[in-house]
Parts: C-alpha cells; structure tokens; sequence
C-alpha cells in the first residue's frame, strides 16, 4: 500500500520548514549577539582591574625609590599599604 503525497502538500511542508530554520537562526543570531555584549562587558571589567592594578603598582614602586627624609613624611597607612 502507497501514500501520495502531493505536491502541494510537500511545497507546504517545504514552508513550514523553512519558516522554522529562519526562526531558529534569529534565535541563535539573538543568543550569540547577547553571549558576545556579555563577553565584552566582561573583557573590559577585567581591563579595568588590572588598568588599575598597573596604577597602584606604579604608585609602589614609585615610592619605593623616594629618598629616605620624604619616606618619613609619608603617612604610616601609605607605607604600609
């Protein structure tokens, strides 16, 4: 026993597939769009830490190299720090 299949009827699911894959590349466009804003926040939340990571050693070994009289001037925290 055989069942036939229209035309028509191949066309029409021909459609609806080609509707779904459309709706699900949209999808996956959406979703890799948001992982990629997400994977940039986060790159340049991470450049910012260690931007001020650089600063703060700067700060160090600049005082590392201050003569020992402005040492002395400097606060007590800032040295220890």
């Amino acid at each position: 026993m055989s069942v036939y299949t229209s035309k028509a009827d191949i066309l029409r699911l021909l459609s609806d597939i080609e509707v779904r894959i459309s709706a699900a590349e949209k999808t996956l466009t959406q979703a890799v769009k948001s992982c990629q804003a997400e994977a940039e926040e986060i790159r340049q939340d991470r450049l910012a830490r260690i931007e001020e990571e650089a600063r703060e050693l700067h700060v160090c070994i600049d005082d590392l190299f201050l003569t020992d009289r402005r040492k002395k001037d400097l606060p007590r925290a800032c040295r220890i720090s």
